[in-house]
C-alpha cells in the first residue's frame, strides 16, 4: 500500500500531527492508545500502540523515529474479537520531504495474509480498505488540532 498527501504546512508542524498517535490515529469508531512509552517522547522509537476498530485490534511497535522526517512500525498482532489473525506485516512509513512550499506525506505499508486458498483475495480486500483509512487519516491531519 502507498498513498501520499500534500500539505501547506512545513515537515515539523506535519510531523508532530502524524507521530502523536492518539490524536492521528483517531475518529469513525478508530481508537489508538500508547500502552508503552517511546523515546525521546511517549510517540517515539520503542513505543507500543493500541489501535481498535469495532472487532478489529491490533497492537504496534515504533521501529524508527526520524523527526521531522517520519517514522516506521510494524504491526505485531491482529485480532478480529477473540481470534488473531494470521497477518504477517514486513513494516510500515510515514515519509515526509519538503516540496513546494510545503510538505509531501508518503504512507507506506507491506503485509500477507496467510489464510489458505482466500488470503490473496482477503488482504487484496483488506489493502483497499486500509488504503482508505490511511487517505482519510492523512486528510484529517491537514486540519491543525483544537
Amino acid at each position: 500500500i502507498e498513498v501520499m498527501h500534500a500539505y501547506a504546512a512545513d515537515p515539523a508542524t506535519v510531523f508532530a500531527r502524524v507521530s502523536d498517535h492518539a490524536r492521528f490515529i483517531a475518529g469513525r469508531g478508530l481508537v489508538c492508545r500508547v500502552v508503552v512509552p517511546g523515546a525521546p517522547d511517549a510517540n517515539g522509537l520503542g513505543a507500543v500502540r493500541e489501535v481498535a476498530s469495532g472487532a478489529l485490534r491490533f497492537r504496534e511497535t515504533v521501529t524508527a523515529f526520524d523527526a521531522p522526517v517520519g517514522y516506521s512500525y510494524r504491526i505485531d498482532s491482529l485480532h478480529w474479537g477473540p481470534l488473531r489473525l494470521p497477518f504477517v506485516h514486513r513494516g510500515g512509513r510515514i515519509e515526509l520531504a519538503a516540496d513546494a512550499g510545503g510538505t509531501r506525506a508518503t504512507w507506506t505499508s507491506e503485509f500477507t495474509l496467510r489464510v489458505p486458498v482466500l488470503g490473496e483475495w482477503l488482504a487484496g480486500l483488506m489493502a483497499r480498505q486500509v488504503r482508505a483509512g490511511f487517505v482519510a487519516l492523512l486528510r484529517r491531519a491537514d486540519r491543525p488540532a483544537a
